[in-house]
């Protein structure tokens, strides 16, 4: 039915995300490179982490507060 179809458009996907902490000399690049799921293209990965963070650019800090997507 067009019910089921309207559904089916706007259901959202659970993202289970955990607290990581940025270290020096880390980057979105190399966090995405150690956590993305096998075969996942990186910068799929990376866009997927500014989402979650609201981030506007690629810019992180050492002690930084991220989540990372499991």
């Amino acid at each position: 039915s067009i019910i089921s179809i309207f559904n089916l458009c706007f259901a959202k996907t659970e993202v289970i995300t955990e607290d990581y902490v940025v270290s020096a000399g880390e980057t979105l690049w190399s966090i995405a490179l150690e956590n993305k799921k096998a075969g996942q293209d990186v910068r799929e990965y990376i866009y997927g982490l500014r989402e979650v963070n609201n981030m506007n650019d690629c810019l992180i800090y050492p002690n930084q507060v991220i989540k990372i997507i499991k």
